[in-house]
């Protein structure tokens, strides 16, 4: 390891908890402004297309690539974007929040759709904990039971690995591997993940295919956690354990490969699979990203984020908001995953490696 200076060390350190205190965002711009009845506009799917898709999350990071991927393989496909922002790509765009109950059901009269597809995730940062639970378990409750009853054949849900939870160790876990009782989760976020899918997938019937798929470590450009290429410098922390990441536009063709094999074989449903890319640990990813940014990785020892998740632990005073401190302690648990069911059961091959895809977002 190079040798650095203390004053190197406390600069670079100084500059990360400077950045990580910038991105944290404002909790309010996640407040609940309902649609009222009877100012609704639900344009008409253009002609040409023969089935309708209803995606929420369609404007985040993840979403862009997987509306791409509907966009380039199912154009005949109307994808109707159900979001608080405007999905550049898509069919129709419906302004709305899925906490929003009384409009989701009215979209949902208004378009008779075939599938949905689920890939909603706010901010980690500055976001209070009740928002996750409303998002990713009660408003999945009733989406669910709204797009059932609505006739939808088709109900894809993007899940994370923090449903097998962020603070439980997992090394090549499978789908097999016993699950953290609920009582077990340290991390709000975490379990109103886990109790969403369970909603999603308890929903299975021969009518309802409903599959699930845990995901990690989203490399994708603007929006995604990796982008400390901005900063002068890439920093690291020498961390030795191993957390899966995958490529953006790998999952959004994963995700049309399952929706393909739902169609024809509804028997892969009830179940959620783990799609969550190549075993790299935090120092592998920084030097990835320094070299594609010609960016020098300054790598301090992991001791000093150690001592930091500990002061910061000890002085934390708001227990409600998620923040980087949050972040920080996932990065010194291992998460890896055993793969194998969901390529032998999709038979789906990515297109591109995790350092491919670094070396084609961030190549300066």
């Amino acid at each position: 390891m190079p040798k650095y200076s203390l004053t190197t060390i406390a600069t670079a350190a100084a500059v990360i908890l400077a950045v990580m205190w910038a991105r944290t965002p404002n909790p309010e711009k996640w407040a609940l402004k309902p649609q009222p009845a009877g100012k609704d506009n639900h344009p008409a799917c253009p002609d040409g297309t023969d089935s309708v898709a209803i995606f929420f999350g369609a404007t985040s990071m993840l979403g862009r690539y997987i509306v791409s991927t509907w966009r380039e393989k199912s154009p005949k496909t109307c994808v109707v974007s159900y979001a608080r922002s405007r999905c550049a790509d898509c069919h129709v765009n419906i302004k709305g929040d899925l906490r929003d109950t009384m409009h989701v059901e009215r979209v949902f009269q208004s378009y008779n759709a075939d599938m949905v597809l689920t890939a909603v995730k706010p901010p980690l940062l500055g976001i209070t904990y009740d928002v996750y639970l409303t998002l990713n378990f009660y408003s999945m409750a009733e989406l669910v039971r709204i797009a059932k009853e609505s006739g939808v054949k088709r109900f894809l849900h993007v899940s994370s690995i923090a449903a097998s939870s962020h603070y439980v160790h997992h090394h090549m876990s499978t789908e097999t591997t016993p699950q953290p009782k609920l009582t077990e989760y340290k991390a709000p976020y975490d379990v109103s993940k886990r109790l969403g899918e369970e909603v999603v997938l308890r929903a299975h019937s021969d009518e309802f295919t409903t599959v699930s798929i845990r995901v990690s470590g989203i490399i994708g450009g603007d929006g995604d956690p990796y982008d400390v290429y901005r900063m002068p410098f890439i920093p690291s922390f020498s961390c030795p354990h191993v957390i899966d990441s995958n490529f953006a536009g790998n999952i959004a063709d994963a995700l049309h490969v399952v929706d393909e094999t739902m169609k024809s074989t509804p028997s892969v449903g009830g179940q959620f699979y783990y799609y969550t890319g190549e075993h790299l640990s935090e120092s592998d990813v920084a030097d990835l990203i320094g070299e594609a940014r010609g960016k020098p990785v300054i790598r301090l020892p992991f001791a000093i984020l150690e001592t930091i998740i500990k002061v910061w632990s000890w002085a934390r005073v708001d227990h409600t908001v998620y923040s980087n401190l949050d972040l920080m302690k996932m990065a010194v648990i291992e998460q890896t995953f055993d793969q194998s069911k969901f390529f032998s059961t999709f038979h789906f091959t990515p297109s591109y490696t995790v350092r491919e895809a670094v070396m084609k977002l961030y190549k300066k």
